[in-house]
């Protein structure tokens, strides 16, 4: 089964709200820490932490982003590449109903469908 979806971000932060943690790479920690005026350590310090092996903005399970602010990504130019792929991840097309939970809360997805 192949889905096709129409989507297009609506910055809605509605995704930002889900259960889940957001990685990031030294790269992304660089672009934004210049977003925000900081020294690349200090953003890593304040914002980030190592999880497993990996970098992830510091946050819990309930709230995994410490930049959204009322509803809205406050570094949402230079939003980290998970964000930036969402909802286009794998698992979001591997798991039989995965889409349309993702579609009860994504106000971006117009159109999901199986596709030959």
């Amino acid at each position: 089964m192949k889905m096709k979806i129409d989507f297009k971000c609506t910055a809605c932060g509605q995704c930002c709200c889900q259960d889940g943690y957001v990685f990031i790479d030294s790269g992304e920690a660089r672009s934004m820490a210049a977003l925000l005026g900081m020294k690349e350590e200090d953003f890593l310090q304040r914002y980030s932490e190592r999880f497993q092996g990996s970098l992830r903005l510091k946050g819990n399970y309930e709230k995994p982003c410490i930049f959204l602010e009322d509803s809205r990504c406050v570094i949402y130019k230079e939003r980290p590449s998970q964000c930036r792929t969402f909802p286009f991840w794998d698992e979001n097309f591997r798991y039989s109903g995965q889409l349309d939970k993702i579609k009860s809360f994504c106000r971006g997805i117009k159109v999901a469908k199986e596709v030959v």
